[in-house]
C-alpha cells in the first residue's frame, strides 16, 4: 500500500466543503467552475485509492453539470445533493483508510 498523507487528503477534503459552502445555491460561473476544477485534481493527487478518486471524479463532473446553461434550479439542488453525497463518501472511505493503516497487525 502506497503512503498517503492524511493531513493533505484532509485539507483537500476541507477545501472542497468550503467551496461548496461559499457557493450554495444555482448555477456555478465558469471562474468558480475552474477553481472547484483545481480543488478536485489537487485532492485527487493526495490519496491513491479507487474509492476515493471515484468520489473526487464525481464532484468534478457534478461541478461540471452546475455551470450548465441548461442547469434549472431544481436540478441544481438536485445536484447539489449528490456533491454532498461524494464529500461525504471521501471522508468516510478516507476515515477507513486511516483507520486500518493505524490498526497494528497481530
Amino acid at each position: 500500500m502506497s503512503q498517503i498523507n492524511f493531513q493533505h487528503a484532509r485539507a483537500a477534503h476541507r477545501a472542497l466543503e468550503q467551496f461548496f459552502a461559499a457557493h450554495p445555491r444555482g448555477r456555478l460561473e465558469p471562474d468558480a467552475l475552474v477553481d472547484v476544477q483545481r480543488l478536485c485534481h489537487a485532492a485527487s493527487g493526495t490519496i491513491d485509492d479507487v474509492d476515493c478518486r471515484r468520489a473526487i471524479r464525481s464532484i468534478e463532473n457534478y461541478s461540471e453539470l452546475l455551470s450548465s446553461a441548461e442547469t434549472a434550479r431544481v436540478r441544481a439542488d438536485f445536484v447539489r445533493l449528490r456533491v454532498q453525497n461524494a464529500l461525504a463518501s471521501f471522508r468516510s472511505k478516507l476515515k477507513v483508510i486511516e483507520a486500518t493503516e493505524a490498526t497494528p497487525v497481530a
